[in-house]
């Protein structure tokens, strides 16, 4: 990657594991994250559940970004959204 301004990782938001482990290895790599971008989801899937037993949709689409961007607040408080003012909503400590 000859990018140094864009960075992509993979993360599976159906599994808290996956996001823990993604942030905790973000977060040991960059002192700083200037945006997140929770662009991901599914719809109309079969009835599942995630790894965790949180129905696929809910926990892909709602509580996996809700999770991730919870645990991503000290490295998105530390950046700098160019031109942007950036709040985040205040959630619960536990997940």
């Amino acid at each position: 990657n000859n990018c140094n301004y864009i960075n992509s990782r993979e993360c599976d938001l159906g599994s808290v594991n996956s996001i823990r482990s993604f942030v905790s290895s973000l977060q040991a790599k960059e002192d700083k994250v200037d945006v997140l971008v929770n662009n991901a989801g599914v719809m109309k899937c079969r009835k599942m559940a995630t790894s965790d037993g949180i129905e696929t949709q809910l926990g892909t689409n709602h509580m996996g970004p809700l999770l991730l961007t919870t645990l991503m607040r000290p490295s998105l408080a530390a950046g700098e959204a160019v031109g942007e003012s950036v709040e985040m909503p205040r959630v619960g400590k536990e997940l």
